[in-house]
């Protein structure tokens, strides 16, 4: 009996260690030479991990609007980055820009380089993306 609660303990291990291992993918889809910004409503901000998304609503010229998501850092990264990183930076409705990689394929997401906030405030999402300079010359979020 005791070998077969180790053996269901150590399955079960396996089983949660391959679903993470499996989550978790490359930035491989992201063409981190080329620099991008579009301008939107936020949609969503999804503070999750391993990486969190932020989803925001761009503007065509016909008046409709496309969802365009953009991945970056798990929460507690961010938060080291800048202390204005929280689950609340952002609400539904307001107005931002956003400096990314783009997507090799041209669809609409990105790697999120710089969240830029309704109050003009840049706040950095990957360290060394478009420009940004590392995590340690970072401004610690002023």
């Amino acid at each position: 009996m005791k070998n077969l609660s180790r053996f269901c303990a150590v399955l079960a291990l396996t089983v949660l260690g391959s679903a993470t291992a499996q989550a978790h993918h490359s930035g491989g889809m992201f063409d981190f030479t080329k620099c991008q910004t579009v301008s939107g409503t936020v949609r969503k901000l999804e503070w999750v991990y391993p990486h969190s998304w932020l989803w925001i609503d761009v503007a065509n010229a016909d008046g409709s609007a496309d969802a365009w998501g953009f991945e970056f850092m798990s929460p507690v990264q961010a938060m080291g980055m800048d202390k204005r990183w929280k689950r609340d930076v952002v609400a539904v409705g307001d107005k931002v820009s956003v400096k990314f990689a783009p997507h090799r394929e041209g669809k609409k997401v990105g790697a999120l380089s710089k969240l830029i906030l309704p109050d003009g405030y840049a706040l950095p999402a990957t360290p060394g993306l478009c420009g940004s300079p590392p995590p340690a010359a970072e401004s610690g979020g002023k």
